[in-house]
């Protein structure tokens, strides 16, 4: 970290790599090949650029997935990372969370912290995190009132071990 790459290789061969941080500008794209080589993964942090999730379907073995700045495309994938415990979406430009981060069952740590653009979490996706430890939602700026449409408050009273709590309500 501290070092803003301007490009990556097609992919790294680093099979015992488990700690992976870097810093990108912000318009380098990770290429779709780059985590292949990267098997036994743990940690993933990654500071700026491009990245599409469905690049990270063979990093089994992934438990935290930390996007700063990061634009990331096909959220839809983060439901192969089954031993996920951590997910941080900083700042990034998410709209909506798909409905698969439910499907997370070891997650114990959703921030959600500067996502500006952050409109909808679907009824009943907090909910079925079960071991949801920490919850972060902060300077979210609007959000969709259609009834039936976005998470509510009463979804928290399922969440027996979350011991963390920080949200911003808008207006």
């Amino acid at each position: 970290m501290g070092n803003t790459l301007a490009e990556l290789p097609e992919g790294l061969v680093c099979p015992q790599l488990k700690v992976l941080l870097l810093e990108l500008d912000d318009d380098v794209n990770v290429p779709e090949g780059f985590f292949e080589g990267m098997k036994a993964i743990e940690v993933l942090s990654l500071q700026g650029g491009c990245l599409s999730l469905q690049s990270l379907q063979f990093s089994t073995n992934l438990q935290s997935l930390l996007l700063r700045g990061c634009e990331s495309k096909d959220l839809n994938w983060l439901r192969k990372l089954q031993r996920l415990e951590i997910l941080g979406l900083w700042c990034s430009s998410v709209e909506e969370l798909p409905d698969e981060i439910g499907t997370l069952k070891e997650l114990r740590l959703l921030d959600l912290t500067g996502c500006h653009y952050l409109r909808r979490i679907p009824v009943n996706l907090i909910g079925r995190l079960k071991k949801l430890e920490e919850l972060l939602i902060g300077d979210v700026v609007g959000c969709d009132s259609t009834e039936g449409m976005n998470a509510s408050l009463t979804e928290l009273s399922s969440l027996s071990h979350l011991a963390v709590l920080s949200l911003t309500i808008p207006e």
